[in-house]
This record gives C-alpha cells, sequence and structure tokens, in this order.
C-alpha cells in the first residue's frame, strides 16, 4: 500500500513495483491486471508518472468489475488512485487474496480537509505493509503530508465534496502543516 498527499510519487512507486515484478517472471504480462478508478478522467487508458513513465490500465466504474477481468492466470493487481473507489473494494481484495492473488495500492490516504479516506482505513487494516511517502510543500518548501485544493469559481469555494478531480477550476498543492489551508 503506497499513500501519501499529491506530487508523492505514488504512481512512480506503483510503476516502479509493477517493473520490478515484471523483470523478475518470464510470464509476468500473462499474470497481471492493471486499473484505476473511471472517474480519473487525467489519463485514459494508463497510470502515469510525471518520473516514471506510465503503464497500460483498465479503467473500471466499481471495483467489483475487476471480477470481469480476471483470468485464471492473474496473480498480481496494481491499483492507482484507490482511494476513488467504492465500498466494496475492500470485500473484493480479501476474496482475491484468498485465492492468492497479490494486490498492491496506491493512492491518497487524506482529503484536503486532511481527513482519511474510507478505503485508507479500512485497507490499511489488511496490507502487509504500508509506505507513507512525502511531497515538497508548494508554498515554502518543507516536508509535505497534505493535499491542498484550490478552486477558481468562488462561488464553489466551499465544495465541501471529499472527492473533485483536478482540472481548469480545480487545482492541487502539495503542503506542510503550517502551509496548509482548508
Amino acid at each position: 500500500m503506497i499513500v501519501g498527499p499529491m506530487y508523492a510519487a505514488k504512481s512512480h512507486m506503483l510503476i516502479n513495483e509493477y517493473n520490478k515484478y515484471n523483470a523478475k517472471f518470464d510470464d509476468f504480462s500473462s499474470t497481471v491486471l492493471v486499473v484505476k478508478p473511471k472517474i480519473d478522467t487525467r489519463n485514459k487508458g494508463v497510470v502515469h508518472s510525471r518520473s516514471a513513465g506510465e503503464i497500460l490500465a483498465y479503467s473500471i466504474e466499481n471495483f467489483s468489475d475487476i471480477k470481469n477481468l480476471l483470468t485464471n492466470k492473474t496473480k498480481y493487481i496494481f491499483v492507482d488512485e484507490f482511494n476513488f473507489f467504492d465500498s466494496d473494494m475492500v470485500k473484493v481484495m480479501k476474496e482475491l487474496n484468498s485465492k492468492g492473488v497479490s494486490i498492491i495500492v496506491s493512492g491518497l490516504n487524506l482529503d484536503f480537509k486532511r481527513i482519511p479516506f474510507d478505503r485508507f482505513n479500512e485497507l490499511k487494516e489488511i496490507a502487509t505493509c504500508v509506505t507513507l511517502t512525502t511531497a515538497v510543500c508548494y508554498t515554502c518548501g518543507k516536508i509535505a503530508l497534505y493535499s491542498r485544493r484550490e478552486q477558481k469559481d468562488a462561488s464553489n469555494e466551499k465544495n465541501d465534496s471529499q472527492i473533485a478531480i483536478e482540472n481548469d477550476d480545480v487545482k492541487y498543492y502539495s503542503s506542510c502543516l503550517k502551509c496548509h489551508k482548508i
């Protein structure tokens, strides 16, 4: 489980894990599945990292949709932006783990208000390893553990929705505790 704020190289680390397995196993491509949430429209059809390239991925609506993509050879699943998935995720992951499937996930642990995503709390209870990544504060350059949301449209400034995809009107920045604003 790879977690941290925006711009903390979470997808980079997920891609590195994918590449590590790919280099180790000859039949890796036939045993792996990479998924991301359909709601994340920034990089369609791939998990993208600003520094580590990209890997092909299926975009799925609900985590249970992953069952339609599995084959009897699937041994490894890589999940990007787990924080956007529905509540069935943990149940499905437990079911897949019991069948011997290894799952590596990456995503945000906290929202812009520093509230843990439900999936983070649920997944950390079943994770064998949790890696907390940090970023650099966009404002002061110190270690950043948080994601700050800024919206151009002042009428939407008080949008309390936990999920808002980055676009022309909504931007996220990494921030330290001192510079963090809600």
